[in-house]
């Protein structure tokens, strides 16, 4: 190992980060393997700003990443952990204390006023390395994953109901039912219409009335959002909507919806009811920069 420097990523090109990603993820908990197509789409989602973002460089070989995605939350200037990593080679030598030193210099000087990030709630060194540099927990979450076919009920409420399929567009979102619980950073509003394309909604009416939306990532068998009238939930409706949902997938097999809020007692239930695992949890933090 030579001397380590650090620096923005923004002369990097999407294949020197695509190998960075894959090896210092290669031993990691959840398997997150990238292609190049995979790993922009997953930047452009999370608003991953490259010139913001802080690699860790041995000569000119890439051995660890700092993704940082940049959004205005609630009128709060923010950045998002969207991926740190170090090659497994060169992991317990100072890195990440160079790269979050220089990931703090960089977006400091964009004027970012908070930073989010999650971490495994069964990662107590990284919590309490988290912990002590000011993070706040501020909620649990939790991931589920099935495979398809999803086994839901068809639902006994007759012919009143009714899906409508629609573009991700301003009636569109404007008109949705309300989610039990408020997304995460790469479930927000700002990340579905950053991708689309990929997505498709799907709402769910009775007797003319709305009782619920749905939107799946199509290209990944992702469900960003789903939520529903309040009264919806003692019914068929749920678990009618997540069916119609899953049916959306004809490339991939594996259904997953991530970071739901651990008290989001129906939601939890109705994924539950359907045979969803619980794959992980962790804890979303934030910190005051300002």
């Amino acid at each position: 190992m030579g001397n380590i420097a650090t620096g923005t990523l923004a002369d990097v090109g999407i294949s020197k980060l695509l190998d960075a990603w894959n090896a210092a993820f290669s031993d990691y908990k959840v398997k997150i393997d990238m292609t190049e197509w995979l790993l922009s789409s997953f930047m452009k989602q999370n608003g991953v700003q490259l010139e913001k973002s802080i690699g860790a460089f041995d000569g000119e070989e890439l051995i660890g990443i700092w993704l940082n995605g940049m959004r205005t939350i609630d009128g709060v200037s923010s950045a998002y952990d969207s991926g740190t990593a170090i090659h497994p080679e060169y992991r317990s030598k100072g890195i990440s204390g160079m790269m979050a030193k220089k990931s703090g210099e960089v977006i400091r000087a964009y004027g970012v006023e908070q930073y989010i990030l999650e971490v495994f709630t069964d990662n107590e060194r990284a919590k309490g390395v988290y912990l002590k540099d000011g993070f706040e927990i501020t909620r649990e979450l939790i991931c589920f994953k099935n495979k398809t076919p999803i086994s839901t009920t068809e639902g006994s409420l007759g012919n009143d109901i009714t899906f409508k399929e629609s573009a991700i567009d301003d009636e569109f979102m404007n008109a949705r039912s309300k989610m039990e619980y408020v997304p995460s950073w790469q479930n927000r509003d700002e990340a579905v219409h950053a991708i689309a394309g990929q997505m498709r909604a799907v709402n769910i009416s009775a007797g003319g009335r709305a009782m619920g939306y749905g939107i799946m990532q199509t290209t990944r068998g992702r469900i960003p959002q789903i939520g529903f009238a309040d009264d919806a939930w003692n019914t068929d409706i749920p678990s009618m909507l997540l069916g119609k949902l899953c049916s959306l997938l004809t490339e991939v097999s594996e259904v997953a919806i991530i970071n739901v809020d651990v008290n989001a007692t129906n939601t939890i239930k109705l994924f539950r009811d359907a045979g969803f695992e619980e794959m992980v949890r962790s804890y979303e933090m934030k910190k005051n920069i300002t």
